[in-house]
């Protein structure tokens, strides 16, 4: 049942925000407009989430909501919009990182500092060096 009711929420929020990425610009040839990565991104997670709700009708079992997992997402995701502008991108984004892996129940640490690392300069490179996004890598 619990996942059932995480992908729903997943497909819900993702097809609001294609919604709402449908009123953005979209721009023209080599100009796009602000539209197109929100809809990338959304489109995905949503067809994700219909991919985890068939999955989750065809698995047996007795699973239960995480909640401690949940909170520790929605806390980074949070912190993540709290202090992307004065931090930068990478500290934000390892601080995101960093406080939803609190909610892992593994004690995995080494895998996830090279994870979040290799994360923290790819998010760098597509957001600030690829599409030349006005955010700072460090410091706002």
């Amino acid at each position: 049942m619990a996942r059932y009711v995480t992908w729903g929420i997943l497909c819900l929020v993702a097809g609001a925000a294609f919604i709402q990425a449908l009123s953005f610009g979209f721009g023209s040839g080599p100009r796009i407009g602000s539209a197109i990565i929100p809809l990338a991104l959304s489109g995905g997670i949503a067809l994700l989430s219909v991919t985890g709700l068939v999955r989750a009708g065809r698995e047996q079992g007795t699973d239960t909501l995480d909640l401690r997992a949940l909170a520790a997402v929605g806390a980074g995701v949070v912190v993540f919009i709290l202090t992307v502008e004065r931090a930068g991108l990478i500290p934000a984004t390892l601080l995101c990182m960093g406080i939803a892996y609190a909610g892992q129940s593994e004690a995995r640490y080494l895998d996830f500092v090279a994870y979040a690392a290799v994360f923290a300069v790819g998010v760098w490179a597509i957001f600030i060096a690829g599409l030349g996004l006005p955010v700072r890598a460090f410091g706002g």
